[in-house]
């Protein structure tokens, strides 16, 4: 506070509301609560890994209540920015990692009868059963780290803030629409980030869009 000359901490239900607000100050403004955590990333070199994060929901491009768009990018789109990065910024990497909720086979699920409502207007729910569509990403990206001679991994059930942890020391990281992402973006003080376009979060300014 000016008038006070004291520091006011204000809590919030909605914490996308706070980091949408001031997103390019977001580093500065959660570090009461994260002081140990940017300490330790300040203190870190870039990791030499280009991390693309997959988000894919029920598959199908599907449009979840509440949203104008799907969530799921074009496989194409990814691989579109990993073949235009230069050839100067690839010489940094060693490997490709992909982070992704897409399913090696496509999968059938059957909801227990009392929890049948909860799945209400879900995208790949029928009624009885949900659907979760495998996009084959990996199969995509596989060819293009071998091409380059790079090691490639994929990480389907990784902690969470392991992966935020690791977006956020990559070299090159490649965002999807996903807060997940989205939060180890912010806290990539350094690297290069991809951002997808039509994503409902604020993007930083350096970070560069696309289709």
């Amino acid at each position: 506070s000016k008038l006070s000359k004291s520091s006011i901490i204000i809590h919030t239900k909605e914490a996308h509301s706070i980091s949408d607000y001031c997103v390019d100050d977001y580093r500065a403004a959660i570090h009461f609560y994260f002081k140990e955590f940017l300490t330790f990333l300040n203190s870190r070199h870039n990791s030499s890994e280009l991390i693309v994060h997959y988000r894919q929901g029920s598959g199908g491009f599907a449009i979840h209540p509440g949203q104008k768009i799907p969530r799921q990018m074009s496989i194409e789109s990814v691989i579109n920015v990993i073949e235009n990065i230069s050839s100067e910024s690839m010489a940094r990497i060693v490997s490709i990692r992909l982070f992704t909720d897409s399913p090696r086979e496509t999968f059938r699920y059957i909801p227990i009868q009392s929890q049948l409502h909860l799945w209400k207007d879900m995208p790949g729910f029928d009624g009885k059963t949900v659907v979760n569509e495998s996009s084959g990403v990996e199969k995509h990206l596989f060819p293009i780290a071998e091409r380059k001679n790079l090691l490639f991994a994929v990480d389907r059930e990784i902690d969470a803030f392991q992966m935020i942890t690791a977006m956020a020391r990559a070299e090159i990281l490649i965002i999807s629409r996903s807060s997940l992402s989205y939060v180890g973006g912010l806290f990539n003080s350094s690297g290069t980030v991809f951002y997808p376009n039509g994503f409902w979060h604020t993007k930083l300014k350096r970070w560069r869009v696309y289709d």
